[in-house]
């Protein structure tokens, strides 16, 4: 009778392990609706420039959040995105240290935005051999790093912008002559080295070049050298505290003519920090031109709900961004189907069409806009 007893119990324990086996094991095999596809974000998020970092991984998130909350409205049993998001801060050290701490969730695909940190984790791309889709990265040193392919640039290439600057200068705006205002960094020696190239190609003169430091207060000297100059057109580049100082002391010292410059006109710090922005020229995307597309309508509302404030060009570059890696991505893919994806893509964008070219850069319409008293802007047609 004992033993029956025993023999019973031991068929129990056997059953109960039994039903807890086959529970963890189906917990194992149904992973299909939780699945998740591992995206690494690197951005930078605080410092001067943190609005701009902020923006842009709103934007990356906004999109994110669409995707997934469709796929669990319609049921799909497809994978979660999934965001790992490190802030690197701009500076080198932490961008490198951003990038391994990320590496450790096996992303499929890594976002890494600004120029500091991109050119910071260039020398691990080729070895991870993971696709790296970079934004607000304008150094034209990206083309030196990129050898491996393994990156690819959603964003204006400043060389590309300063021409389309120049060409408007001279075939626009009909300058003769033009002085350039610059900072003393790669962005803003490559930004005026593609502005002079352009605009003396086509035939126009350079009467004055004056260089300041990112971190200077005061460029009032180097105004009234160039004003000495007597220039038709004055190109404005660069970024930091200098820029501005540039944009406020050109007013300052009795400019009225119009100011050409790049995207950096359009970053929060720019506009929080510049009193009069009116008659300021900058080349950009068709983003933020009226009357917008269905597609931007829809964006910049959910925007506003989401986050209480207005999408600028950094939220719709992560937007688009994300965009790209949920177009290409998929867990079944390896890291070099990924890849293949990624080159041969081709949409319309919030920013127009977007596609890559061979050595991974963005092949995509810019167009010249002018600021208004309000640092709202317009296009300019010509």
């Amino acid at each position: 009778m004992k033993k029956n007893k025993k023999l019973l119990i031991g068929i129990g324990m056997v059953f109960v392990l039994c039903v807890i086996v086959f529970g963890v094991y189906k917990n194992c095999q149904e992973p299909h609706d939780n699945r998740s596809i591992q995206v690494g974000v690197l951005s930078f998020l605080t410092g001067t420039y943190g609005q701009m970092g902020t923006d842009f991984l709103r934007g990356i998130q906004l999109y994110a959040d669409e995707v997934n909350n469709t796929r669990m409205r319609e049921n799909k049993k497809s994978e979660k995105i999934s965001l790992e998001i490190e802030d690197g801060k701009a500076n080198a050290k932490e961008s490198i240290n951003c990038f391994n701490r990320l590496l450790l969730h096996k992303p499929r695909v890594m976002i890494v935005a600004g120029d500091y940190q991109v050119a910071a984790i260039a020398p691990l791309a080729d070895k991870t051999r993971i696709p790296i889709v970079t934004s607000i990265v304008g150094n034209q040193s990206f083309m030196d790093y990129n050898k491996g392919g393994w990156m690819f640039r959603n964003w204006l290439p400043i060389t590309l912008i300063s021409r389309v600057v120049a060409r408007y200068a001279y075939k626009g705006l009909r300058a003769k002559k033009s002085a350039i205002l610059f900072s003393q960094t790669e962005y803003g020696e490559d930004a005026a080295s593609a502005y002079k190239d352009e605009f003396t190609k086509l035939g126009g003169l350079i009467c004055s070049e004056q260089t300041y430091a990112a971190d200077t207060h005061s460029v009032r000297d180097l105004v009234v050298r160039i004003l000495n100059d007597k220039p038709d057109q004055i190109f404005v580049t660069g970024y930091g505290p200098g820029y501005i100082a540039a944009l406020q002391q050109i007013r300052e010292c009795g400019w009225n003519g119009l100011i050409l410059t790049d995207t950096t006109a359009t970053n929060p710090e720019t506009l929080s920090n510049v009193n009069n922005m009116e008659g300021i020229v900058f080349a950009d995307t068709i983003f933020g031109d009226e009357p917008a597309s269905d597609v931007v309508r829809v964006f910049k509302e959910a925007y506003r709900q989401k986050y209480s404030s207005e999408a600028n060009i950094y939220a719709a570059f992560g937007y688009d961004t994300m965009r790209i890696i949920v177009e290409c991505i998929s867990s079944e893919d390896s890291s070099e189907m990924i890849r293949e994806k990624i080159k041969r893509i081709k949409f319309n964008s919030l920013s127009g069409l977007v596609k890559f070219t061979e050595s991974g850069d963005c092949d995509i319409e810019i167009a010249i806009k002018m600021m208004k008293k309000d640092g709202k802007h317009i296009a300019v047609r010509w």
